[in-house]
């Protein structure tokens, strides 16, 4: 028999967990960052949805906001909406009336969160992922006690239920790909177009006071026009169009589509919310600075990682949490012994300012 390895780049949260809301249990991952240890300040929080299909933990791989919330020092959070008839996770946006209450379980989520965790009540927000997305437009819409603004990939209200009249003013980033076929730029009978919601909620804003910029592509075609709505010291809303983008999420590592790499949506939703919490000199991440993508490669009985900044510490943990080895290290290369059984282990990679963590998926092949 011999292990071969599966590498796969998703950003792991540190716990799963579950509440008990509206006669079911409702799960989420929540990624807590080092830095919330060695403070006592409350910090900003983000709950960031998953599409439709998908689930909390996918979100996390995909957005790669782990890395974001490592830098900038806010929780995020990633819930998980319910099965619909075929078996897939959904939010149930004004969909259905059949459907779970959704607005209901993510503010007994953020009760809770406020319980448990030192979280700035003046610093929720709220983004997603299409039909996570079009459920941050409906908690604005008509659940807004926590929220301070909001931030939508690929996503744009119902028809069903929009416009609407937010009970407070509530900041706006959108960002959109011009040939998305699941939630179209130009909308559907099903959902708004793009440019009809932002012109909805400019009157909303009663913001009209706009300019642009425009982002080429350097390595393809999907350019980017920054649209920035600004009427005060902070922009009240934001649009990224990106020209030939899918239905994707801007600068993700995983390709499902055409997915621009001028702007990571991650980042940009941070820089557009932290604008809204008070001092405003909370710390703005770069697209630039990144984040390192370290090589990972299996060899036999050992795993080594390499990366362009020094590694500090490699940990490898089982998929319950218990901790299997730990090496100190302080080069670009290091070495930890592979898994002692076929499995769903994490790697744990620290560098100086954050941490990546990464899933190693061990097959026994004959």
């Amino acid at each position: 028999m011999r292990t071969i390895a599966f590498l796969i780049s998703i950003v792991v949260a540190q716990q799963y967990d579950s509440l008990f809301v509206d006669n079911q249990w409702r799960t989420f991952w929540i990624y807590v960052p080092a830095s919330y240890y060695n403070t006592t300040k409350e910090v900003p929080l983000i709950l960031n949805l998953h599409g439709y299909t998908s689930n909390g933990w996918e979100q996390m791989f995909y957005s790669e906001m782990n890395q974001v919330a490592d830098t900038a020092g806010f929780i995020v959070v990633y819930p998980e909406g319910t099965f619909d008839l075929t078996g897939n996770r959904y939010w149930n946006a004004g969909f259905s009336v059949y459907g779970a209450n959704d607005t209901l379980f993510l503010n007994v989520l953020i009760d809770t969160l406020l319980q448990r965790y030192r979280i700035r009540k003046d610093a929720i927000f709220f983004c997603g992922m299409s039909n996570g997305g079009i459920m941050s437009y409906y908690m604005a819409c008509f659940a807004a006690r926590h929220i301070k603004a909001i931030g939508s990939v690929a996503g744009t209200p119902a028809r069903s239920w929009f416009p609407c009249t937010p009970t407070k003013t509530i900041p706006l980033i959108h960002f959109h790909g011009t040939q998305d076929n699941r939630v179209p730029y130009q909308g559907n009978q099903r959902f708004y177009p793009v440019d009809s919601t932002l012109m909805e909620w400019e009157n909303f804003l009663q913001c009209y006071n706009t300019y642009s910029t425009f982002i080429d592509s350097l390595n393809d075609s999907t350019a980017v026009e920054m649209t920035y709505w600004k009427c005060d010291s902070c922009a009240t809303m934001v649009k990224a169009k990106i020209f030939n983008g899918g239905h994707t999420w801007p600068g993700a590592s995983f390709y499902i589509g055409t997915t621009t790499k001028e702007i990571h949506a991650s980042s940009e939703l941070w820089n557009f919310f932290r604008c809204f919490i008070s001092p405003s000199t909370i710390q703005r991440i770069t697209l630039q600075q990144p984040y390192p993508t370290p090589s990972i490669q299996v060899n036999g009985e050992t795993i080594q990682v390499c990366s362009l900044q020094p590694i500090r510490q490699l940990s490898l943990y089982a998929i319950t949490g218990e901790r299997i080895a730990t090496y100190f290290n302080n080069h670009s290369c290091a070495l930890i012994p592979a898994p002692p059984s076929p499995g769903f282990y994490l790697l744990k990679i620290t560098y100086e300012r954050f941490t990546i963590v990464r899933p190693l998926v061990f097959l026994s092949m004959p």
